[in-house]
Formats: C-alpha cells, sequence, structure tokens
C-alpha cells in the first residue's frame, strides 16, 4: 500500500518537473537526473530497505528456532522477490507457514527441503515433495528363464 502510494506521488513529482523543465527551457541533462532520480527510487523501493513498517508485521514467529530453518525461509523470501516481484504480507506469510508445516509433518528437516526444492526448480509456491515408492518384493530378473524340474 504505501509503495504504490509512493510511486503514484513519484509519477506526478516527475510529471510535475518535467513540466517545468519544458516551460522553463531546461537541457535534457535535467530531464536525465528527473530520470535518473525515479529509477534510483524505485530501485530503494524494491530493495529490502524499503519495508512496510506495519505493527503487524514484527510478531510473526518462525515455526522453528533454528537457525537453519530461519536462513532457508529468509532465502524463499528473497527467491520470490526476485524471481516473481512478490513479497509477503503478514497474512499471507503466516498462511505460507502453516501450510509448510502441514506438507512437512511439523519436520523442519522436510521443510527445508521442500523450501530448497521449491527455489532449485523455480516453482512460485511450496509443493510437497514426491516420494518414490519402495516395492515391497524383490523384482525378478527379467532376462533369467526359470524351469520347473
Amino acid at each position: 500500500m504505501h509503495q504504490k502510494r509512493f510511486l503514484a506521488s513519484l509519477n506526478n513529482l516527475q510529471n510535475l518537473l518535467s513540466k517545468l523543465c519544458k516551460e522553463f527551457y531546461f537541457s535534457s541533462d535535467d530531464l536525465k537526473t528527473i530520470n535518473d532520480f525515479q529509477e534510483a527510487s524505485i530501485s530503494f523501493i524494491n530493495s529490502k530497505e524499503f519495508v512496510d513498517e506495519s505493527p503487524q508485521s514484527n510478531n510473526l514467529e518462525l515455526p522453528w528456532k533454528d537457525p537453519l530453518f530461519a536462513n532457508a525461509w529468509n532465502n524463499w523470501k528473497e527467491f520470490k522477490l526476485q524471481q516473481f516481484k512478490f513479497r509477503y504480507k503478514p497474512i499471507s506469510e503466516s498462511k505460507a507457514l502453516e501450510g509448510l508445516i502441514d506438507k512437512s509433518n511439523n519436520d523442519m528437516s522436510i521443510a527445508i527441503q521442500i523450501i530448497n526444492n521449491s527455489i532449485q526448480n523455480g516453482h512460485s509456491g511450496l509443493y510437497s515433495i514426491k516420494r518414490q515408492k519402495k516395492n515391497s518384493a524383490p523384482t525378478e530378473n527379467l532376462n533369467e528363464i526359470k524351469y520347473d524340474n
């Protein structure tokens, strides 16, 4: 919400500055400076430093206190931001963590595997890892012919 308002204000500012430059015959270097300012502002908004400082965002607790999980979760959020320009809101992050707990059967190592697998495969969401089923009966060698005596 704050980002959209900031971008709209920034766009209005750029339009006003462009009109002023045209009216007062500013140079093309002045126009380039205005465009550079807008690009730098947009880069700042998309960076980690521009964070929604709503009170809810600081209350989120990770399901596991282990730094390995915290690192994996932060990698996932960074991947989502870079790959899909998606930043979690507090409610969606909370629900994503609940879903991850369910998919991992509340097992931290499986949760980390799910996160890593989703990043490695470029998934936009967190998906359960499919396990290969083990055959209960040993497979026979098909090249061997057995004869009854």
